[in-house]
């Protein structure tokens, strides 16, 4: 399965590039009630709530077991890390009729959400995969 503009897809392997099963990142999360969206590259992330000015995240651990990430990061120079757990699986927004392939639950002392947060996630297409294509 593939997102495709507002919905999904399907499409033959023969089409397609494998990626290695850990390799999730970069990938972008986001939930609804409250209405978040976390964007994660290998080094770097931003969280931005509904309201609130983005916050620009640094991560500072990687950690993968089958089917699972676990990302940590923090906010400047507070000591404060917060864990975005993501992991293969059906998801949907509850909103839309699409379907996702990855699920998050993110914790952290912050207040926003009350400490917890879940939503599903999306996989970014990174430019190099996009140039050969062409």
């Amino acid at each position: 399965m593939i997102g495709l503009a507002e919905g999904n897809g399907w499409v033959s392997m023969t089409y397609m590039a494998r990626r290695p099963s850990t390799d999730v990142l970069p990938i972008t999360c986001f939930g609804t009630e409250p209405f978040w969206t976390l964007s994660i590259a290998p080094q770097t992330a931003t969280f931005d709530a509904l309201g609130d000015a983005p916050r620009n995240l640094t991560v500072t651990d990687i950690a993968k077991i089958p089917n699972e990430t676990f990302v940590t990061f923090t906010q400047g120079l507070t000591p404060i890390d917060q864990i975005a757990n993501i992991r293969r699986g059906s998801c949907n927004d509850g909103m839309s009729d699409r379907e996702f392939g990855f699920q998050t639950s993110i914790s952290s002392p912050d207040p926003v959400g009350g400490g917890a947060l879940r939503g599903c996630c999306t996989l970014q297409i990174e430019n190099s995969v996009l140039e050969q294509g062409n």
